[in-house]
Formats: C-alpha cells, sequence, structure tokens
C-alpha cells in the first residue's frame, strides 16, 4: 500500500515537473526578448522620406516581415552603401527611428525590419534561430528585389542586433562591412540565471546561445564597435573584450562616455569608418593631429580643424591591407565640425588587445588611441 503510494505521488511529481519543463520551454523567451505590436513613431517624424515594405513571402504569397526603406539623398556622399539596421531586443521599429536618422544623415540608404513577431511583422516566438533567419530574407530581398550588389551591403546592429550582425557578418564574407552598436555579451545568462532555470534542464530546453566568439574569430569584413565606456574608465566587460580581441581584421572601436554620443559624433564617426572601407576613395577630412609615440602606438588628442587628406594605401609587410586596432572616445557633449576625421595610420605595431595610454574627453577633442597589425581587410 505504501509503495503504491509512494509510486502514485513521484508519478505525479514527475508529471508536475513535465509541465514545468514545458511551461518553462514554450515561455522562457520572454525573459531575453520584450517586443511591442504598435509602432508609434516613423522616419516622417524625422523628416524623412520612406516607404514601407514587406518580403520574405510564404507559398501563398503572405509576407512575414514588415520594415521601412530609407533611400539615400541623390548627392549623398555614401549613397551607393546600403545599411541593412538590426535593431535589438525591445520594443521595435518606432524605438529605432533617431539611429535610421544618424545613418541618413551619413548618406547611406538604409532598410530596417521588424524581426517575427514584432511590429507589424508576422507573429512567432522570437529566437535566435528566427532572428537568424530574418536576417537573412532581409538580405535576400535587397540583392534580389532591390538588386543591390552585396558589397555595397552594410550591416548595422544595436543591442542584441548587434549579436546578431555579427553572426550574420561572419557568414557573409562578400558583404561591404558591420557596425556593432553596443553589443551584449552572454545574454542568455538572463534565462539561465533566472531562479525557475534551476528546476528543470534549460540549457537543454533553450537553444539560444549568442556565443560570440567564434563569428569574431571568422569574420573577414571591417567592423566598426560602439562601446559604453565604463565610469572607471577601464572599457567594456571582459566577455566582450575577448570577443574584441578575437577579430584579426580590420576594426575600428568607438567609446561612448556615459554610454552615449551626439547624433553628430555618431554621424562623423559612421562617416569616417565608410571612407576607410577597402577601395574607396577618402574624402576631406582634418589637419593631422598632434601625436605622442608610445609603447603601444601612435596616440592622438584630435580637435577638429577642416583639412583634406590625400588618399593612398598603407603597405605593410608587403600587404595591400592592415588589420587595424583603434579606440575613439566620444562625449555626448562635444561639438565637433561636419568634417568627418581621416584615419591616422600609426607607425609602430602593437599586440592585439593592448590599450594605449588615453586621456579625458574635453569638450572641443576626443581620443584616438591605436595600433595596427598586418593581416587581412
Amino acid at each position: 500500500m505504501l509503495k503504491a503510494i509512494a509510486i502514485s505521488v513521484a508519478g505525479a511529481v514527475f508529471c508536475w515537473w513535465g509541465v514545468f519543463c514545458l511551461m518553462f520551454w514554450q515561455g522562457s523567451w520572454q525573459l531575453l526578448y520584450h517586443p511591442a505590436s504598435t509602432v508609434t513613431r516613423t522616419p516622417a517624424g524625422q523628416g524623412l522620406k520612406f516607404d514601407p515594405v514587406a518580403f520574405a513571402a510564404t507559398d501563398t504569397g503572405t509576407t512575414r516581415l514588415a520594415g521601412w526603406w530609407i533611400p539615400a539623398d541623390p548627392q549623398a556622399a555614401f549613397s551607393r552603401y546600403t545599411a541593412l539596421f538590426l535593431h535589438g531586443k525591445d520594443g521595435n521599429l518606432g524605438n529605432t527611428v533617431d539611429a535610421l536618422a544618424v545613418l541618413h544623415a551619413a548618406g547611406v540608404n538604409v532598410l530596417a525590419f521588424d524581426y517575427r513577431g514584432y511590429g507589424q511583422s508576422r507573429f512567432v516566438h522570437p529566437s535566435e534561430a528566427h532572428w537568424r533567419q530574418d536576417a537573412e530574407w532581409a538580405l535576400q530581398y535587397l540583392a534580389n528585389t532591390r538588386q543591390i550588389a552585396p558589397g555595397s551591403i552594410v550591416l548595422d546592429g544595436e543591442g542584441l542586433g548587434a549579436d546578431l550582425a555579427l553572426e550574420v557578418a561572419a557568414a557573409h564574407p562578400e558583404l561591404a562591412g558591420v557596425i556593432l552598436r553596443q553589443p551584449v555579451g552572454d545574454p542568455v545568462r538572463v534565462i539561465f540565471n533566472d531562479p525557475r532555470a534551476r528546476l528543470v534542464p534549460a540549457r537543454l530546453l533553450v537553444r539560444d546561445r549568442y556565443d560570440l566568439e567564434a563569428p569574431a574569430a571568422r569574420l573577414r569584413i571591417p567592423s566598426l564597435w560602439f562601446a559604453p565606456d565604463q565610469p572607471d574608465g577601464q572599457g567594456w566587460p571582459s566577455a566582450l573584450q575577448s570577443v574584441y580581441e578575437k577579430v584579426a581584421v580590420r576594426k575600428m572601436r568607438v567609446w561612448l562616455v556615459n554610454g552615449s554620443a551626439a547624433p553628430k559624433e555618431t554621424e562623423n564617426e559612421l562617416a569616417r569608418w565608410l571612407a576607410d572601407l577597402p577601395g574607396k576613395s577618402i574624402p576631406a577630412g582634418a589637419e593631422a593631429p598632434t601625436s605622442k609615440q608610445g609603447a603601444c602606438g601612435t596616440t592622438h588628442a584630435l580637435t577638429f580643424v577642416p583639412q583634406r587628406r590625400a588618399s593612398g594605401s598603407n603597405l605593410q609587410g608587403g600587404r595591400s591591407a592592415i588589420s587595424e586596432y583603434r579606440d575613439a572616445r566620444l562625449s555626448p557633449d562635444t561639438r565637433p565640425s561636419s568634417a568627418a576625421w581621416p584615419s591616422p595610420r600609426p607607425s609602430s605595431r602593437c599586440d592585439a588587445g593592448r590599450r594605449c595610454s588615453r586621456i579625458p574627453p574635453s569638450r572641443n577633442s576626443f581620443l584616438l588611441s591605436h595600433s595596427a597589425e598586418a593581416g587581412r581587410a
């Protein structure tokens, strides 16, 4: 009798645990993703012309993804480029309008869309696999419908969208480059650290990982990283520093003092990076900055003064391109001129990941600290 009761109790507990596992599997995505269905802002609020688009059609002709196409001005400096914007885990396209306006001001075409489960796109539970498929559909839309060459497409990801952008960029070396705005280090820990995750085999039930080190090591296109500066001035978390150091090709990092920068600052950094993409002409820049040679390369304290920069390539070790490690620190209260700064070429080499000495940002200047090493672009 007691044995039968024990078996019944054990069976009931096991059934309860099985149901709890099923509930965790179905609902754990809400710990990481926070979509919103109502789009409250559009580019029109920023005075931008845009076209609503829908793509990724099913066999029945129903589209899965909705977004915006924002064309560059015909005379824009970088109208040959198209930025595919991948937003973060919260909200929807309406939360990206300010970032899209900065991209447009930099002079590129922009395609921004909502993942499935966000905004006006078809509803499914968000996941890493779904996001990855949505990004691939967006690339296909640009190539097949807009007839845009892959070599003119730049991925631009924000937050968790930056993690996605790095994954996609590593799989598409034919693209022009990738912009990573404050990527999230180990984003799935919010799921696995949840107290309920201790009661179930969470790592078997949840497939999202966003492991950034592997795609960083495979990256073969130039990258621009926007990183939040820490209060102690020591940079970003060690996990993201490790990811950054895995990148063996041309890269540039911009520190955001207090976590943000003025839109004009961001626009100028985007323009500098776009101008430095391999094989592209370099527009008017700035007067050669004062510099101090250090053990880790050349440190530049830059003050914005208009100047023209001559174009040309920097050959090192018999190679036609170099892998760059460059840091720029931006402050929200700086007010640069409209001229984009060039990227000065350092005269010494530095081991990947080493940090040069830096100075605090002043009102009309910011710091570039960088070093170079031979590698592929």
